[in-house]
């Protein structure tokens, strides 16, 4: 990992000097298109101004947003915030398929628990899976020579050095892991104490240009809230600009050290929400995209009620017609039957056909099956 100059001494204290002045309320922010002073701006004067997209995460995180990660306890929140940083140093392909960066992006962690030894083992089996990350190193740093620190984001000499750190990396993305450490709050459900704490960590990206990304554990009920899943304050996801949310799917086998994990995109403020995807954590702690558990299986079936109605020329005049010919075709109990048609139905595979005295599904056609037919009579 390169080397990187320190502040002088004067710099440093300096830089803390303005945060503890600013978290004390003795010093406004002064932008350039707004006169010295002001402590408003009007409307006109916010539409004349320029603003340029740069995010950090196409689809996920603009620069001066917060992440927020919830998930189950060793789930990997932790490992996917680390793989994601390799990969913004060198993105070089679509993050999932789904998410593009701009340009390569440096990131400061800092975090209080994965210790150096632990963090260099992690890291190593990730190169071994992507070695083409390993000239990505150079563009990740951890907080503290042990890569750990505790502090708050209430004690301005806390945030003094991490702005520090974030100017002498020059790193656009803060990762803080997790947040239980830093927030402050002698209460972590004191929604007033959280939000002081979380919007003095947005006056410090607002201050140095980073992006936030912020590891949390999820609370015991965890789908109870369809939009925040995390223990504690309701004002964190108050405050987030946006959130994902992991969850372990339990029905899938993984192989020994590895899992299956669903991806919900919440909330997102300044992006259109995705729909849900599913990764791979793999043993070699890599996280790969992967198709819907049981939906290849569930296209296999539903193709297969396609060759069904097909060998029944396009038509089934009776639901329990295909019902059966999609037993002999899969070698299955009618249940099962039953459900492989719903998944065709929902694919758009094939078409009810309702009974013309009460509406009921009473058979399926193949879709243009009967513009095809009226075809076939007028030759």
């Amino acid at each position: 990992m390169s080397k990187v100059t320190p502040l002088d001494p004067d710099a440093r204290q300096k830089a803390k000097d303005q945060i503890k002045a600013q978290v004390a309320g003795q010093v406004q922010a002064e932008q350039e298109d707004i006169m010295p002073g002001r402590v408003v701006t009007s409307a006109t004067a916010l539409m004349a101004r320029t603003f340029v997209d740069r995010p950090i995460v196409g689809g996920l995180l603009d620069e001066r947003e917060s992440l927020v990660i919830v998930g189950q306890t060793n789930l990997g929140k932790s490992l996917l915030a680390l793989m994601v940083a390799l990969w913004l140093a060198s993105p070089i392909r679509p993050l999932w398929g789904k998410f593009n960066a701009l340009k390569p992006i440096k990131t400061l962690f800092v975090q209080s628990e994965n210790s150096a030894k632990g963090t260099q083992k992690r890291l190593r089996l990730m190169l071994e899976a992507n070695p083409a990350l390993r000239a990505s190193l150079d563009s990740i740093f951890f907080a503290g020579a042990e890569c750990r620190i505790t502090g708050s984001f209430l004690d301005p000499e806390f945030l003094a050095n991490i702005e520090a750190m974030i100017s002498e990396t020059e790193a656009e993305l803060l990762v803080i892991d997790p947040l239980i450490s830093f927030h402050g709050a002698a209460d972590e459900n004191d929604n007033s104490a959280i939000r002081r704490s979380l919007d003095q960590l947005t006056a410090l990206q607002d201050r140095t240009n980073t992006a936030s990304v912020l590891v949390h554990n999820s609370g015991k009920s965890q789908h109870d809230d369809p939009i925040f899943a995390g223990r504690g304050a309701t004002a964190i996801p108050d405050w987030a600009d946006n959130i994902l949310v992991l969850s372990r799917d339990k029905k899938q086998k993984s192989g020994e050290g590895s899992a299956i994990i669903e991806v919900v995109h919440p909330k997102s403020r300044n992006f259109a929400k995705s729909d849900p995807w599913w990764l791979e954590r793999t043993s070699n702690l890599d996280f790969l995209r992967i198709d819907r558990p049981g939906e290849t299986k569930e296209l296999d079936h539903a193709q297969a009620v396609v060759k069904a109605l097909q060998g029944l020329g396009g038509r089934a005049n009776k639901q329990k017609d295909l019902e059966a010919a999609v037993q002999v075709a899969l070698n299955c109990q009618n249940t099962e039957a039953r459900r492989a048609i719903r998944a065709a139905q929902e694919r758009l595979l094939i078409v009810a056909t309702p009974s013309e005295t009460d509406g009921r599904v009473v058979g399926f056609t193949l879709p243009g099956w009967e513009g095809a037919k009226k075809r076939h009579a007028a030759k």
